[in-house]
């Protein structure tokens, strides 16, 4: 092809055609552009073919790494609520001698944390680093991933440093107030009366205990909304993606419950402390609703923790027993079956 415009121009130049060549080099620079035009084009093309690629491939590991980190949180805020049943125990003064002297846990109670929280946070920034945030099609998704990764992530390790610090003043102040303190070490198992007296009398175990419970429930209430929020992100994601993996932590905060868990807790509550505090469970075209003394209404689904979740909220109904249901803030309202439908 280049040996042929050369032969053009080599002929039109020796016939002395100066306006014909001055053409001929005109249109052959239009043919060098389109071709580079052209190529860059392609080019381009193939660089957005493979930042598409890329883009989907980390949104992929964002999914799996939000499927794991679901699950680590649900087990994590499991064991708090547990541990929540405990500390109300205490604070009830329903726990005894013989409860201590059997159960070692029930010594060191608030003198331990939780396993600290963690977060898998690869894929998100391995995405960030090369989006265009202002070209991708979903700003939408982009937005919920910042503020879960950034925002609520970061909400939560500063209410988890607090709470961890408090653990340690606890620890550290028993350790310098009581000499029997140092048997609380895991490898000791003594126990002595000293300790008895301190844990079944003494009023200011109790208020540790308080304190202690108020900061774990903010915690477990964060990682409430967090795990609602990794949640949808997984469904929001699969749209994207088109990979929708069947988990049931996942499906928990959005399918409906079966007749046969929600039939028997159909209808009106009412606070233990209160009057004016109340609401009302029933169906509506087969799903479980929840309608407040002021005649709002919201959808309700599996939820965890043996549990109803109000969908796409961190606020969950506990089960406590056939007639009980408790919200899961750090005020545990208790709510009384009055009715049933």
């Amino acid at each position: 092809m280049l040996r042929f415009f050369r032969l053009i121009r080599k002929k039109l130049i020796e016939e002395s055609r100066v306006r014909q060549y001055v053409y001929y080099a005109i249109g052959e620079i239009f043919l060098v552009v389109i071709g580079i035009l052209i190529a860059l084009q392609i080019n381009n093309w193939n660089e957005e073919r493979q930042k598409a690629s890329e883009v989907n491939a980390y949104l992929f590991q964002i999914q799996n790494e939000l499927i794991s980190d679901l699950a680590e949180n649900a087990s994590m805020t499991k064991r708090m609520e547990e541990k929540d049943n405990r500390i109300e125990q205490v604070l009830r003064g329903l726990v005894t001698a013989e409860d201590y002297r059997r159960d070692p846990n029930m010594r060191r109670l608030i003198r331990y944390s939780q396993t600290p929280f963690s977060m898998n946070r690869d894929g998100f920034l391995s995405l960030m680093n090369i989006i265009d945030e202002q070209r991708f099609e979903n700003s939408g998704a982009i937005e919920e991933l910042k503020y879960l990764y950034e925002d609520t992530f970061e909400r939560i390790m500063e209410i988890q440093d607090v709470y961890l610090q408090s653990v340690l003043d606890y620890r550290t102040g028993l350790n310098d107030k009581y000499e029997w303190a140092y048997k609380l070490d895991p490898l000791i198992q003594e126990f002595d009366d000293a300790e008895l007296n301190y844990l079944l009398r003494d009023p200011l175990y109790k208020n540790a205990v308080h304190s202690y419970r108020e900061y774990s429930s903010l915690l477990k209430t964060y990682l409430y909304d967090m795990q609602v929020q990794k949640a949808e992100l997984i469904r929001s994601i699969g749209q994207i993606t088109s990979y929708n993996p069947r988990n049931e932590l996942v499906e928990a905060y959005y399918v409906s419950l079966p007749d046969s868990i929600y039939q028997p807790f159909l209808g009106d509550y009412q606070a233990r402390e209160s009057r004016t505090d109340a609401f009302t469970l029933f169906t509506d075209n087969d799903s479980l609703k929840i309608r407040t003394i002021n005649g709002e209404i919201s959808y309700l689904v599996r939820g965890s923790n043996n549990g109803f979740q109000l969908q796409g909220t961190p606020t969950q109904l506990i089960i406590e027993n056939d007639s009980t249901l408790r919200i899961n803030n750090s005020l545990r309202t208790r709510f009384v079956k009055v009715t049933g439908d």
